[in-house]
């Protein structure tokens, strides 16, 4: 299977920190946020703002929620997505638990779309290339 590194906040964890740790602990590389430029209903700082879609440069929030859900017995699955981008090449064997066999790899974007074995892993991974893209033409 091929699949995004995704995974469970922990309690008291912020759902920055959350994305930042299970990226690592499912891929052993270390990543940070890849600012971007997107269109957010979220305000700036401390600004009144009206509550509507604008694009915004260097953004580093979610770019998009993925809700699952897991049949009636065990709820709803949120997921956050950001875009990242790894600290160095330097891989290390991350903190997998004994239940996880996860076999990181680096392709290209476009291959990713097109080898995810979810569909809706194909539409995220789709959707953070168009933002990649967009976002180093304005560079």
């Amino acid at each position: 299977m091929w699949v995004l590194p995704k995974g469970r906040k922990d309690c008291g964890e912020s759902v920055e920190n959350a994305a930042l740790r299970e990226t690592y602990e499912e891929t052993g590389y270390r990543c940070e946020f890849f600012p971007c430029t997107m269109t957010t209903r979220a305000p700036l700082p401390h600004i009144n703002m009206v509550d509507e879609p604008r694009i915004l440069e260097g953004v580093m929030e979610p770019f998009a929620v993925t809700v699952r859900s897991l049949g009636e017995a065990k709820g709803t699955k949120i997921i956050w997505w950001y875009l990242t981008r790894a600290v160095d090449e330097t891989q290390s064997k991350g903190t997998q638990t004994e239940t996880e066999d996860f076999h990181p790899e680096f392709i290209t974007a476009n291959m990713a779309v097109e080898q995810l074995t979810f569909q809706d892993d194909r539409e995220i991974a789709s959707k953070a290339l168009r933002l990649v893209l967009d976002s180093k033409g304005k560079e």
